[in-house]
C-alpha cells in the first residue's frame, strides 16, 4: 500500500507546483521605472527641459528633506520628500512627466517606485543630484 501513496504524493506536489507557476505567469508585470523607458532620466534631456529647449510638460521633484533642498537644488525643482510620496497619494499631476531625484539615488528610486505603484505612468528617476552638471538654485 505504501508503494501506491508515494507516486500519488509526488504527482500531487508536482501538480500544485505547476499550478502556482502558471498563475504567477498570468499576472501582468508592472513596468519598471528606468531610463530605457523614459529618456528624461539623462542629464542632457533634463537640462533641455530645465532650460525650456524641450517644451514637454514636466514636474521635477526633489525628494530629499527640506533642509537638503534649501542647501541647493536643480533649478525648477519642487520639494516633496520621498517618505511623503510613499505614505499615500501625493498632490502630483498625472498628466505630465514626473522626474525625481535625491542626494544619491536611493530615495529617488523609492519615490519613483511609489509613484509607479500609485498609477503614475510617466516617471523618470534622475538619480542623485551629483548627476546634475549645471548650477544649483538656492
Amino acid at each position: 500500500m505504501k508503494k501506491n501513496i508515494v507516486p500519488a504524493l509526488v504527482t500531487a506536489v508536482a501538480f500544485l507546483f505547476l499550478s502556482c507557476l502558471a498563475d504567477s505567469k498570468k499576472a501582468s508585470p508592472r513596468p519598471a521605472v528606468s531610463a530605457t523607458l523614459n529618456p528624461y532620466a539623462s542629464y542632457e534631456k533634463l537640462a533641455a527641459l530645465v532650460s525650456g529647449k524641450d517644451a514637454t510638460p514636466f514636474l521635477l521633484l526633489d525628494v530629499r528633506r527640506a533642509d537638503e533642498y534649501a542647501e541647493g537644488r536643480i533649478p525648477g525643482a519642487v520639494n516633496l520628500p520621498y517618505d511623503e510620496i510613499a505614505a499615500g497619494k501625493p498632490d502630483v499631476p498625472k498628466d505630465r512627466l514626473v522626474i525625481v531625484y535625491c542626494r544619491t539615488g536611493r530615495r529617488s528610486a523609492i519615490a519613483a517606485e511609489s509613484l509607479s505603484k500609485l498609477g503614475f505612468e510617466n516617471v523618470a528617476d534622475f538619480g542623485g543630484i551629483p548627476n546634475w552638471k549645471g548650477d544649483l538654485a538656492k
